[in-house]
């Protein structure tokens, strides 16, 4: 495993305890039902159904206990809300772990298949709330987890929780949409940093936060404005203070150039097209208003002919969303690979990453005066020449 570099934020913890802990389970007969609330053992998170200001809808949630305002730090059913009080947390008959209403209608469910089991050795679940703020549903048979919260955020992470983006795998932070709805709102910025390791099934990104225990339930939030800031709570004050917000210049918004744009805050004006593109509605973009991006101005040729389409380096840069992985030895076989693909429109490569390819529009590219990575953008060949 090799890491080709890493980006690390401190974030204090407001636990007392460095490893978890197993505060509470739940039996497969069990539920937890709207109002009752479950509280880790230490008294730092509870567990249970909560409704935000302004609104009578219901989901379950995790919060920090004896702490006003209330901060909710991890939401199950956020795109699908009780509408009154009668959500279960559950495990049903076929061992999945489930939010449902009066009519046991489902509400939530992890993203997972559930547990095998057989009539010699039936698998048997269970449900812990860790000291951490971490739910962990795992099985008691060979305690395997089989799904925890801190693998499926929110808009929050909290100490020693991750983010983690594979080959075959994406984990993102979604802000909630306002502070009354936590259902998903849009996209504002990406994380710059990561850390990319390389193994025997493929490639993986980490963003970890670690952290020490000055500062009282420090954690960090994608916030419904966009931004992503550090706090903690003031125990004299009674509320919350934030130490760090970013973003720290326009650049940093998701989608600011739009499509096939690209974006520097040292730059006047900030976004331009990417070589070989023009604005999709010029008269927008000479009014500052760049979200309509850019378009191709000379198709791509894929072979066609005599002529081939080619790369133009783009070195310094904060790579697209979205992007793809190929299993490939070295960089000649990810740029070939691109190139035979006729819907590969850039690829980058870097020996500890590997390859990375994108099939789609290119979006939210940012340039840096250092750092970054090298973008290779695929161009028809008389794009190259001019």
């Amino acid at each position: 495993m090799k890491m080709l570099w890493a980006f690390t934020l401190l974030i204090y913890a407001c636990l007392t305890l460095p490893i978890p802990i197993s505060a509470t389970n739940i039996s497969v007969t069990e539920l937890l039902k709207d109002p009752n609330t479950i509280v880790s053992t230490n008294g730092t998170y509870k567990l249970g159904f909560f409704s935000p200001p302004n609104t009578k809808n219901r989901y379950l949630g995790i919060w920090y206990n004896n702490v006003s305002p209330t901060y909710y730090v991890w939401v199950a059913n956020r795109n699908n809300p009780l509408k009154d009080s009668s959500g279960l947390l559950m495990i049903s008959e076929k061992l999945i772990l489930q939010v449902v209403n009066g009519n046991k209608h489902v509400l939530w469910s992890p993203n997972i298949p559930p547990p095998k089991s057989n009539h010699s050795n039936v698998t048997n679940t269970t449900i812990d709330f860790l000291v951490n703020g971490n739910l962990i549903y795992r099985s008691t048979n060979n305690g395997k987890i089989l799904w925890q919260s801190f693998e499926d955020p929110t808009d929050s992470l909290l100490p020693n929780m991750q983010v983690a983006m594979s080959s075959n795998n994406l984990q993102r932070l979604y802000a909630w949409k306002t502070p009354y709805d936590p259902s998903i709102g849009r996209p504002y910025s990406r994380l710059r940093g990561y850390s990319i390791h390389k193994n025997d099934s493929g490639y993986s990104v980490t963003l970890v936060y670690t952290g020490a225990i000055n500062l009282t339930c420090s954690h960090y939030v994608f916030n419904y404005n966009g931004s992503l800031s550090e706090v903690y709570w003031d125990p004299g004050s009674k509320s919350w203070v934030t130490i760090y917000q970013d973003p720290i210049d326009e650049c940093d918004f998701y989608r600011k150039s739009g499509e096939f744009g690209i974006c520097n805050s040292q730059s006047s004006p900030i976004c331009r097209c990417l070589k070989g593109f023009v604005p999709q509605n010029p008269g927008e973009w000479n009014r500052g208003n760049w979200s309509s991006g850019c378009v191709r101005r000379t198709p791509l040729q894929c072979g066609k002919g005599s002529t081939q389409d080619g790369f133009l380096l783009m070195d310094t840069v904060k790579l697209p969303d979205l992007e793809e992985w190929l299993s490939v030895l070295n960089q000649n076989d990810c740029r070939n690979q691109c190139l035979e693909n006729c819907s590969c429109t850039a690829y980058a490569y870097d020996v500890g990453a590997g390859c990375m390819y994108w099939s789609k529009h290119l979006i939210d590219i940012q340039e840096f005066s250092s750092g970054g990575i090298n973008l290779y953008l695929r161009l028809a060949s008389s794009e190259l020449r001019k």
